[in-house]
This record gives structure tokens, sequence and C-alpha cells, in this order.
């Protein structure tokens, strides 16, 4: 189906589901950018967790978020246990003007609950012409910090995402864990094995089974410099926000409470700068001519395939969407 069919389709399933039209259509749009950019596994996969929270209390979709200048350079948003994705949209007016006269803002949500593909936010504001960092720390408490046993992390996302000249924004994202907790649950939902170096089971054992993966750990990709990093995630996503931290959230999947967990944005206006798009350019121009990964540009050939030609569902998926809407 076209891109558009395919926001339409989700914004049906979650307002069937009891969300608000705006709170709809913010996160339907967030959605499908992330499955038609590659990224199925927090694209429409992700919508019945939405919808599934939304029937069951622990997400509320008709809440107004509370938007306070704390600052002049300091936003803070309190998402009462609602979406990401419409709090953001409320603030980001707000927050444009807040960078674009000062050259560099924050921006901090609290009381969310997981936003999916944390890329979809710095990257909007790349679009807007800032250097934009994102970080949450995304939901339970899965991987262990260095030394630790037990876990004190969420998988813990950090994004960056830098505006350019001749180019689509480059966008880096990723978790700070070795694998993301969506991926473990698709695999034992297909009845997958995980690789070896993701996590450990409850003695502390290297697992490939998900059941063991999920009521052990995960472990932080790099060793003690993953677990550092996914620290910083958690002070400023939770810390500096007021949202919950990991240890503290509940389950996204199946608890009957909102997890109620942080973001954390940091924007910068490159306008007042000389020529940073055309010299960040030649910069990558050159990486990419030794043969270097260029973070987003094949999301973007993704998208421009998918607006062209639209975006493939399958079967069970788009039938399971459908039931959400009250259609089979």
């Amino acid at each position: 189906m076209s891109i558009g069919q395919a926001e339409a389709l989700a914004t049906q399933a979650l307002t069937a589901s009891g969300a608000g039209e705006g709170q709809a259509r913010a996160v339907a749009r967030a959605v499908v950018a992330a499955h038609a950019s590659g990224r199925s596994n927090v694209g429409l996969a992700h919508l019945p967790y939405y919808c599934n929270a939304l029937r069951r209390g622990a997400l509320d979709g008709r809440v107004e978020p509370i938007i306070e200048q704390a600052r002049p350079g300091l936003l803070t948003t309190d998402a009462r246990s609602g979406f990401t994705h419409y709090a953001f949209d409320r603030a980001f007016e707000q927050f444009a003007g807040m960078v674009e006269s000062q050259g560099v803002a924050v921006l901090t949500i609290r009381n969310t609950y997981t936003c999916g593909c944390l890329g979809f936010f710095p990257e909007r504001l790349a679009r807007r012409g800032f250097a934009a960092l994102a970080v949450t720390n995304a939901g339970p408490a899965v991987v262990a910090p260095s030394g630790a046993s037990a876990p004190g992390f969420s998988t813990n996302p950090i994004a960056f995402a830098l505006p350019r000249d001749r180019r689509p924004p480059l966008l880096i994202d990723q978790s700070t864990s070795a694998c993301t907790l969506v991926d473990v649950h698709a695999a034992r939902e297909r009845g997958d094995t995980i690789p070896t170096d993701w996590a450990l089971d409850r003695e502390g054992n290297p697992t490939t089974n998900p059941d063991e993966a999920l009521e052990g750990t995960f472990k932080p990709f790099g060793g003690y410099k993953g677990a550092n990093i996914a620290l910083m995630v958690e002070l400023l996503a939770a810390g500096l926000s007021g949202g919950n931290w990991s240890i503290d959230a509940p389950s996204f999947a199946d608890h009957p409470d909102c997890p109620d967990v942080g973001q954390w944005f940091l924007a910068m206006d490159l306008a007042a700068m000389d020529h940073p798009g055309r010299r960040i350019d030649e910069y990558l121009d050159r990486l990419a001519s030794m043969g270097a990964y260029i973070p987003g540009q094949d999301r973007q050939a993704h998208f421009d395939n998918a607006a062209a030609r639209g975006i493939t569902i399958p079967d069970d998926l788009f039938e399971s969407i459908q039931s959400l809407c009250g259609t089979t």
C-alpha cells in the first residue's frame, strides 16, 4: 500500500484503540516513516504494542502534555503517560523557535511510553537546519551495568542527526545494548534463536533462547564502554527529564501501568555558521570515496523507494492491524 494508505490504516487502528485523532496521526506518521525507511522492527510491527497499551490503560492517548519553558534555553514537557510523538509535536515549534533565537536549546520529555524509532525525532530537527542529539531510556531495565549481574538500564538508544547541503541528513540511531528488546520479542514470536553475544540467562550464561534472554539480561555493546554510554543516556533521559529510572519502569509489553520513561534532546542551529553543510558534505563525500558507510543515506533510499512504489506489510501483521481497526 502507499505511505498515505498505511498512515490512514495506522491512524484508524490507534483511534479504534482509544487514541485521540491528533495523537493517532502523530504516532502513525512515525511508525510508517520507520517502516518505509527500512526499520520494520520499530515500524508497523510496533503498532500493536501501542494499540494494546491503549486498550489496557497503560497509555493515555487523549491526554494533553504540559509544556513549560523553565529557562531561555530549556523547554520541559510532561507527556502524562502519553505518547512521546504527540508531546514532541506539541513542543516542536516552540523548541525550534528557541533554537533559532539562541543558537542552542534543550528539550526534555518525561512520563512517556516507549517512543519506538528514536532517530525519527532528531531527523525532524535536522530537516529544520539543526544538529540534534537525542537519548531515551526506552523502557524497563534489561541491560546489566558494568560489573553488575542484574539489569539496571534499558536498551537506552542514542541518535544524532546533522543536516547536509546536497544529501539527506546524516542520521546515527542505535541502542547502547548488543540487541534491542523489540528484536528479542520478534525472534521469540517467530520461533527463532538469537545470536550468542546478545544476552545472558538468569544464571549469567550466554543464551540463544529469546525466553531465557527476556528472563535474564542483555549485554551492552562494547563491554564496559557501552555500559558507560548507557549510564550517560540514563542520567540524561531519566535523571534530567524526571522520568522513571529504567529499574523502576514496568514492562511496556503487558503491564497495566505506563513505564513513564524520558527523552532528552539537544539542538544547535547551524544557520549562523559559515557554510557548515557544504564543509560537512565535502568531508562525508571523502569518507564515502574511501568506501565508508554514511549513516542515514540508505534509510532515505528506502523511503524514496517506498514513496514511489509503496510499502509491503506481511499478511499476518496486516490482519493483526485490521483486527485492531475492527474491520475483520
